[in-house]
């Protein structure tokens, strides 16, 4: 999901998010590892490829993030964190932050997560309100339902719902999702499968 939760790897450990988004004249990959910076902080660096049906191609977007949590995440609470990062393509660099809530069932079985923040374009250096809403609900032991509506700015959103499986608990998951994406002209369906790796450090 873009609606990020306010946690992070686990000391000592990093991770690899990677997904794919086919919409219908375009097509996306991601890559994102990250690892512990230490108790309750992450780094995280990586990037986007883009195809397209009509000219320009194919286009490349990095991005490098730091994410601290203030407050830690536990059942029956609420846990905050913030996040700071910058966009680079053929724009130059885009900085960005955004602030991390989530809350946790005491059951651990429900998850709430908001963000709240701000964006840039090539026009507008921290103008855009970025926001979103996700939700996790487990539905089964190692099955779990998400659904989120992210916004990166006024004019744009998106939804999209799926499902979570944690192959390995704690170490490897897939997700697949179906959704919508809306701009201030167009309205587009979408489809996602991710993977994510979480292993020990190995520097």
């Amino acid at each position: 999901m873009l609606t990020d939760d306010a946690r992070v790897v686990d000391p000592g450990h990093c991770q690899v998010e990677s997904w794919t988004v086919r919409q219908p004249s375009s097509r996306e990959l991601w890559a994102l590892p990250a690892c512990s910076g230490g108790p309750g902080t992450e780094w995280a660096l990586g990037g986007q490829r883009s195809r397209f049906d009509a000219p320009p191609k194919s286009s490349f977007t990095g991005i490098g993030q730091y994410k601290r949590i203030v407050r830690d995440l536990s059942p029956g609470a609420v846990g905050m964190g913030v996040a700071v990062g910058s966009v680079f393509d053929e724009s130059g660099a885009l900085p960005y932050f955004y602030l991390p809530v989530s809350w946790m069932s005491r059951s651990e079985s429900s998850l709430i997560h908001l963000n709240l923040g701000r964006g840039s374009s090539a026009e507008r250096r921290l103008k855009d309100r970025t926001w979103g809403l996700g939700l996790e609900h487990q539905i089964a032991d190692s099955i779990w339902l998400i659904a989120e509506r992210y916004s990166p700015s006024a004019s744009q959103w998106q939804t999209q719902a799926g499902l979570r499986w944690w192959v390995i608990p704690g170490q490897l998951q897939l997700d697949a999702t179906t959704g919508q994406q809306h701009g201030a002209t167009m309205r587009t369906g979408l489809t996602s499968l991710g993977l994510r790796w979480i292993f020990p450090r190995p520097f």
